[in-house]
């Protein structure tokens, strides 16, 4: 399969530079990966994703009973392969729900903006009719993002909840979904790439250290026969 890498860019700025990010789509093979990034959430920012405390077992247990088949999982890579942001999108109905976190030292560089933008074409391409977050109150950083993206907000107490009509799918959202895939999917095989040189570039002990040439063993025997009586 050839791709064509023109796709439209989600443009993020790191270190005042914008740069195009990139968000994969995830598959099964990628759980490891999806339960490093939210062991990896601070306990305040687990509690704001989920609405509710989590430990390590819960957490776990959730990725491993995602429906890959049914749902779809979005996610930004870094340079080291680590998951800095992701979402997750379950169907229900004609809408779908989804849910969004980002690492603490990403935010603010509109990572968020990019995989909930894929999450809607997404959603789109699936002809659901609207898609919806809940989220707590006192969660700002997701108020601000569905307030950025469109979407209207009903308070209830402690709990809130966003949603937003979605147009229908297109040739044109289809086209730029596959684009997203293929460049996303480039952009990781690149780095893998990268972290592989890295790793077989690392210094390692000499050979002869671990593994005595002939010449030393030769020179050991005629010591040992000179000592001899």
């Amino acid at each position: 399969m050839i791709c064509d890498f023109a796709s439209s860019e989600r443009s993020v700025t790191f270190s005042g530079k914008k740069r195009v990010t990139l968000v994969k789509q995830l598959s099964r093979f990628e759980r490891p990966k999806l339960k490093t990034h939210f062991l990896a959430l601070p306990p305040e920012d687990v509690y704001l994703r989920f609405g509710l405390a989590q430990n390590s077992a819960a957490i776990i247990d959730y990725v491993e009973h995602i429906d890959f088949e049914r749902d779809a999982v979005f996610g930004v890579y870094g340079d080291k392969l680590e998951l800095i942001g992701v979402a997750h999108l379950a169907p229900q109905g004609e809408g779908a729900e989804l849910g969004i976190s980002v690492l603490r030292g990403q935010r603010g560089r509109g990572v968020g903006t990019a995989i909930f933008s894929r999450a809607i074409e997404h959603a789109r391409n699936l002809n659901l009719n609207n898609i919806f977050v809940h989220f707590l109150a006192e969660n700002l950083v997701i108020r601000r993002l569905v307030r950025k993206l469109g979407l209207i907000s009903v308070m209830r107490g402690s709990d809130s909840a966003a949603s937003m009509a979605l147009p229908p799918g297109n040739a044109g959202t289809v086209w730029n979904e596959w684009v997203d895939d293929c460049i996303a999917l480039y952009d990781y095989s690149l780095k893998s790439q990268v972290e592989l040189l890295k790793t077989q570039t690392r210094p390692r002990k000499p050979h002869s250290l671990l593994y005595p040439s002939n010449d030393v063993k030769l020179s050991a025997e005629l010591a040992d026969s000179n000592s001899s009586p």
